[in-house]
């Protein structure tokens, strides 16, 4: 019996950082110390700055190996300014060359997952798992349609729109991974059987971690005596996280 080979199409990967390329890593790094074979389809790097990285700049597509992952890179848009148009091209841009450099990329995957944020490799992913006839695993870390509808980036026709297609890849897939429990209730009450939801958290390698001296906080402002509460906050600082709560 030949190994499982997994595809995996998520839009960031090392040596970017951050939610989507450390998951896809750690967990990489199980499935092949397990004897799998994995391939990602994935963008050009180009975060934080907003530009694509020395060396792969004026490619279209580059084929790499990255610690045993075989890493299969598409050019998307990028640019050091901020805005929703530009983000979106980034995201429709990745999507589409994805879509197109998957076919003979992901041609020997027993199962792909697709990785969302950003929403759009659900749909390139969608249409990879239909070409090639495997299973489609869509891997929700963050709700993203409903993200950009309570911040009032889409509304009316639009946002039922993205809803609408969102529901349509839900059906579509044979499971769905999310990170937390209360994502799976919400992605539950789009209309998803519970037996194909899974709940897959973020974590750590407790092996890589063992107790140390005990210190007291070097600021200041960090030290509280006995009853005292301290709050701290570690994540994204943006609009979306309501931070004045």
């Amino acid at each position: 019996m030949r190994p499982l080979h997994v595809g995996y199409l998520v839009q960031q990967f090392p040596p970017e950082v951050g939610a989507g390329p450390a998951r896809v890593m750690e967990m990489g790094a199980r499935w092949l110390s397990r004897g799998a074979h994995l391939t990602v389809l994935t963008g050009m790097p180009n975060r934080p700055e907003g530009r694509i990285h020395p060396g792969y700049r004026r490619r279209l597509f580059v084929d790499e190996e990255f610690e045993g992952v075989h890493v299969r890179r598409t050019w998307l848009y990028a640019s050091p300014k901020h805005g929703f148009a530009r983000t979106l091209a980034n995201n429709l841009s990745f999507m589409g060359l994805s879509g197109l450099r998957g076919v003979p990329a992901l041609a020997e995957c027993d199962a792909l997952i697709a990785s969302s944020p950003p929403f759009f490799p659900h749909v390139s992913g969608a249409f990879l798992s239909w070409f090639h006839r495997v299973p489609l695993i869509l891997e929700v870390r963050d709700l993203w349609p409903d993200y950009l509808a309570g911040m009032g980036l889409l509304r009316g026709r639009q946002a039922n729109a993205l809803f609408a297609l969102e529901r349509a890849l839900l059906q579509r897939a044979t499971r769905v991974v999310v990170v937390t429990e209360s994502f799976g209730r919400r992605i539950e009450r789009k209309g998803v059987s519970p037996d194909r939801i899974v709940v897959i958290p973020n974590g750590v390698d407790s092996e890589r971690y063992a107790p140390g001296i005990v210190e007291r906080p070097p600021l200041d402002s960090l030290r509280r005596n006995d009853g005292e509460f301290l709050v701290g906050y570690l994540g994204n600082f943006g609009a979306g996280q309501g931070l004045e709560v």
